[in-house]
């Protein structure tokens, strides 16, 4: 079969919405060339996959194009970093995309300067590649939590062990 052909985001000219173009030639029942298919997909189906995933507060999701071109950000931003088709890359994404790694990490700041742990991967067989941020403040807000929870047991267990000992020592030196 023919290859899909997936175009990087365009806006449409008469709709004035941004679409991204999957294009297939089609063979008739002989195998010859017969015309060519395309589907246009908006840029909204793609926001709302991301829409779904628990990032917290300072969380970011995006699906760029192997082209760099952004086709969504969740959540969205304003200015150049996040308008449709926009290029321009982290350093961080930058190294993986040069090493040309299908997956992995990296820690850097966002524009908006907060520092984020990254993990990037290629979607496979298409030409998309996904990247989803976590900003540790987010994710280890409910651990501290818990070590904080857990010291305080621990040193209620200890004062408490401590008091009775002393009682016990009292008791029994008597």
């Amino acid at each position: 079969g023919a290859a899909l052909i997936v175009a990087e985001p365009v806006m449409g000219r008469v709709s004035k919405i941004w679409v991204v173009a999957f294009t297939r030639s089609y063979r008739d029942a002989q195998g010859e060339f017969a015309g060519v298919v395309t589907a246009a997909v908006t840029l909204d189906h793609f926001t709302r996959l991301l829409s779904p995933l628990s990032l917290g507060k300072n969380g970011v999701a995006e699906i760029r194009h192997r082209s760099e071109a952004l086709l969504t950000r969740y959540p969205p931003i304003d200015g150049r970093h996040g308008e449709p088709g926009s290029v321009g890359v982290s350093p961080g994404l930058q190294a993986l995309l040069d090493a040309k790694v299908e997956a992995g990490f990296f820690r850097g700041a966002g524009e908006d300067g907060v520092q984020r742990i990254h993990a990037f991967r290629t979607i496979r067989d298409t030409p998309f590649m996904l990247t989803v941020a976590m900003a540790p403040v987010d994710f280890l807000t409910d651990w501290q939590r818990e070590v904080r929870h857990t010291v305080a047991l621990l040193l209620m267990f200890f004062l408490a062990t401590l008091c009775a000992a002393w009682m016990l020592r009292r008791y029994w030196g008597q």
